[in-house]
C-alpha cells in the first residue's frame, strides 16, 4: 500500500495524484512574467488615468459616455457599479482596516501551580546536592 494514498470523505482510499507539487519546489517557478508591469503601463499610461476613467464611467457614467470611451455599448449592472466604486475607493484611500474584536480568557492557575511545584523541586534538589552527606547513625 502506498504511503501517499489518502482517505476521501467517504472513507475510501484514492491514489496519490501523479502530478502533485514536489516538496521544496515552487508551483510557480517562473513567477510573474518579466516586463508585464511595463507592458500594462505602456498600454494604459504611466499614471493609470485610463483605469481611473474606465472605472469612473462604470460607476457613474451614462450609456453614451461608456460607448464612446469603450468603443462599444457596455451594459452595467449594479454589482459592476459597486465593484468600480470599491476599486476607486481602495486606490484613492486604501483598503479599509478590518477591526477584529476578540476576547481571550486563559486559566493559568493549573499551569502556574505545576511551575511552582517544579521550581520548588529543583530548589530542594539543589539544596540537597549542596549539603555534605554524613553517615547516619544506626
Amino acid at each position: 500500500m502506498s504511503e501517499n494514498n489518502t482517505v476521501s470523505g467517504n472513507g475510501q482510499k484514492r491514489p496519490a495524484p501523479r502530478n502533485g507539487f514536489k516538496k521544496g519546489r515552487s508551483g510557480n517557478p517562473g513567477g510573474r512574467p518579466k516586463g508585464l508591469a511595463e507592458t500594462v503601463r505602456t498600454l494604459v499610461g504611466q499614471d493609470g488615468r485610463k483605469l481611473v476613467d474606465a472605472n469612473m464611467l462604470l460607476a457613474w457614467g451614462s450609456a453614451e459616455d461608456r460607448r464612446v470611451f469603450f468603443g462599444e455599448s457596455v451594459k452595467v449592472q449594479p454589482k459592476d457599479r459597486q465593484a468600480a466604486i470599491e476599486w476607486l475607493g481602495e486606490r484613492g484611500w486604501g483598503k479599509p482596516i478590518q477591526e477584529v474584536n476578540s476576547t481571550l480568557t486563559l486559566d493559568l492557575g493549573p499551569a502556574l501551580d505545576r511551575i511552582t511545584r517544579f521550581l520548588a523541586d529543583v530548589s530542594a534538589a539543589r539544596r540537597a546536592a549542596a549539603l555534605p552527606r554524613f553517615p547516619q547513625p544506626d
